[in-house]
């Protein structure tokens, strides 16, 4: 909630609020911004923070549903089953274009994925988002993502085609002519003086640019939540959820104490929370397939015993 508070003074701050007829037109790295906003809000796996960045007549066409969701209930329910398999999106290449308390972010971004047992894959879709000004603030109005069209379905027939592709006939050269011969040494005689030897470079990887995964809990060698919950807390049957954020250097150790994003009105289940990320097991973010530091937002449940 915090960083969209920051996205909406930035995108508004050129033009006054309060008049009805006035026009606001965002920059590019405010409109940017408003994606980064929405994408940290998955990790925090609930699908009312997601639901927010829309506006209540906002409609989605999602990337893994063929139901078009045109009303906030229909949008939650399409996160409430996306957010299990706890993605986290990445910009491959955008477009923006912004106009009068409008804006759209366009392109193709990747979607990291994880399954229960920790298994991640990834999704490559294009998107639009169209974000409107109203009452204050940003919010997408519009939505769509579909996935590539092309993923997988030309590469097999083109690896096809180069396993039967017929190889070139040989032929032979034309002799050449002293004369010719006379001039070739000549111009290899130049290349040669006017490029000095130097080392073979080896070739850099060609691997998707920004090839970036995000930092994960490994839900197979964690324990569970329900471990930390308190006896004092069961004694009176507390219950609630509490976000948290948690950063992790290149190894998967906590870089730093996880933070309190957002309480569940409970000191004893926030503090089991706390106790549950510094034992949990962090699956390294990624970046160019090496692995670096990185932040995500967990969502803890703790639910009373009978």
């Amino acid at each position: 909630m915090r960083r969209l508070a920051v996205a909406t003074l930035m995108l508004a701050a050129s033009a006054p609020l309060a008049a009805a007829e006035s026009c606001v037109s965002p920059d590019s790295k405010g409109v940017a911004a408003l994606f980064d906003d929405w994408n940290f809000s998955l990790s925090s796996l609930d699908a009312g923070q997601v639901t927010q960045r829309y506006w209540p007549n906002a409609v989605l066409l999602p990337t893994v549903s063929n139901t078009p969701r045109t009303t906030s209930a229909m949008i939650g329910d399409y996160f409430e089953h996306f957010l299990a398999k706890r993605p986290r999106g990445r910009i491959d290449t955008r477009t923006i274009q912004t106009g009068c308390n409008m804006a759209m972010d366009m392109g193709t971004y990747t979607f990291s994925l994880m399954d229960d047992k920790g298994v991640t894959s990834e999704v490559a879709a294009r998107y639009t988002f169209i974000y409107q000004y109203r009452d204050g603030g940003w919010k997408i109005l519009h939505h769509h993502s579909s996935a590539m069209p092309e993923s997988g379905a030309s590469a097999a027939p083109a690896e096809a085609h180069v396993a039967t592709e017929k190889p070139p006939v040989a032929t032979r050269p034309a002799p050449a002519s002293p004369k010719d011969k006379g001039k070739d040494k000549e111009k290899e005689a130049r290349k040669t003086a006017s490029q000095p030897d130097k080392p073979t470079e080896k070739p850099q990887d060609s691997g998707k640019p920004d090839d970036r995964t995000p930092l994960f809990a490994n839900l197979t060698t964690s324990p569970a939540p329900a471990k930390f919950y308190p006896a004092e807390a069961a004694k009176h049957k507390e219950h609630g959820n509490v976000n948290l954020k948690v950063c992790a250097d290149e190894d998967g150790a906590l870089a730093g104490t996880p933070e309190i994003v957002l309480s569940s009105g409970s000191k004893l289940l926030d503090e089991a929370a706390l106790t549950w990320a510094r034992a949990a097991t962090w699956v390294p973010a990624t970046l160019n397939r090496r692995r670096v530091e990185g932040c995500t937002q967990v969502f803890v449940a703790f639910e009373a015993t009978a």
